[in-house]
């Protein structure tokens, strides 16, 4: 069952599944300023109700589909791996293949508190 959703909320959660998940564009299509649509998109996903309408959503999708994310990361290794397919769709396929493993976002997380230390000076920095 669908959480209570006032109804620009109901329209930022289509329009941001239909849109592939862009929360800014979602904003604006559900009527948010423009002007302020990169915040209000951002803040939205962070709240229980929308996350978890978003989720139900894209399950019931999915199911009427016959469409899953497993399915989808399947083709898209596939032609990863095809060696007949162009080396522009090949990478295009693993850089979509990352995305969707979040290989990305752990990279980002272990470069950080990275420390680099200049030895010609005496400073320290922490990157």
């Amino acid at each position: 069952m669908l959480p209570k959703l006032k109804p620009k909320q109901a329209r930022f959660v289509r329009e941001y599944i239909d849109n592939g998940g862009n929360a800014t564009q979602a904003a604006i299509a559900a009527g948010y300023a423009e002007k302020n649509a990169r915040v209000i998109g951002a803040q939205n996903l962070t709240k229980v109700n929308i996350k978890e309408a978003i989720r139900e959503l894209t399950e019931a999708r999915e199911k009427s589909s016959g469409i899953t994310a497993e399915w989808v990361r399947q083709q898209i290794a596939q032609i990863a791996q095809k060696e007949e397919a162009k080396d522009q769709d090949r990478l295009k396929a693993l850089d979509m293949l990352a995305k969707m493993l979040g290989l990305y976002e752990r990279r980002d997380e272990e470069q950080q508190g990275i420390r680099v230390v200049i030895e010609d000076e005496a400073e320290e920095w922490a990157v």
